[in-house]
C-alpha cells in the first residue's frame, strides 16, 4: 500500500510541476505581441509565484522518485523504469534552470 500511494505522490508532483511550464508555453504567442514593459508587468504581476511553488514541485518529484527508486531496488523490471524517470525528471529540470536563467 506504501508504495501505491509513493508512486501517486510521485506522480501527481510531476503533473503539477508540467502545468506550471504548460501554462507558459500555451501563452507565450500572445505574450510575444507585447512591448517590453506589458510583458515585465504581466510576467512580474501574474506568475509571481510561479518559479517558487513549482520549483518545490519539480525538486519535490524529483526527491520523491529517488525515493521510489530505492524502494523498488529489488524488483529489476520497476527499478529500471522508476531509475529512468527519477533521471528524466533531473534532466528536465536541469533545463528548465538553463533555460529560465537566459535574460
Amino acid at each position: 500500500m506504501l508504495l501505491r500511494v509513493s508512486r501517486l505522490i510521485v506522480l501527481l508532483l510531476a503533473s503539477l510541476s508540467l502545468t506550471m511550464e504548460s501554462a507558459h508555453v500555451l501563452e507565450l504567442p500572445q505574450k510575444l505581441a507585447y512591448d517590453a514593459p506589458m510583458y515585465a508587468a504581466v510576467n512580474g504581476s501574474l506568475y509571481r509565484y510561479f518559479a517558487s511553488v513549482g520549483g518545490v514541485y519539480q525538486v519535490g518529484a524529483i526527491v520523491a522518485a529517488g525515493l521510489l527508486a530505492l524502494a523498488v531496488k529489488g524488483r529489476r523490471p520497476a527499478f529500471a523504469w522508476t531509475l529512468t524517470g527519477a533521471l528524466l525528471l533531473l534532466a528536465a529540470f536541469g533545463v528548465w534552470l538553463a533555460v529560465g536563467s537566459r535574460p
